[in-house]
């Protein structure tokens, strides 16, 4: 549970729609629900800040679903791969 936290939150702070489609990552639909709760519940919150709700990045989070099942086959959780990730992410969205 704690090892997908991290992917949750990366998820989270995504706030743009996105129209592609990652692959390779199956999820249960328990973590599709987890995921959708984590966010109701942060949206709830920035609602009571008068902040705009931040909306699912299917994108971004299969990149992190993906980061959080290698943490939990090397039963660590850490930023390993950091900048694999960040280059994935860049071909999506460039900057």
């Amino acid at each position: 549970m704690k090892r997908l936290a991290f992917a949750f939150l990366i998820m989270i702070f995504a706030s743009s729609c996105a129209e592609q489609q990652a692959t390779n990552v199956i999820t249960s639909p328990q973590h599709k629900s987890m995921e959708s709760k984590t966010l109701l519940y942060v949206n709830e919150y920035r609602k009571s800040k008068n902040l705009s709700p931040l909306v699912n990045n299917e994108v971004l989070a299969q990149i992190a679903r993906s980061h959080s099942l290698e943490m939990q086959g090397r039963n660590k959780m850490d930023h390993a791969n950091f900048s694999q990730r960040t280059f994935e992410i860049q071909n999506y969205y460039p900057q």
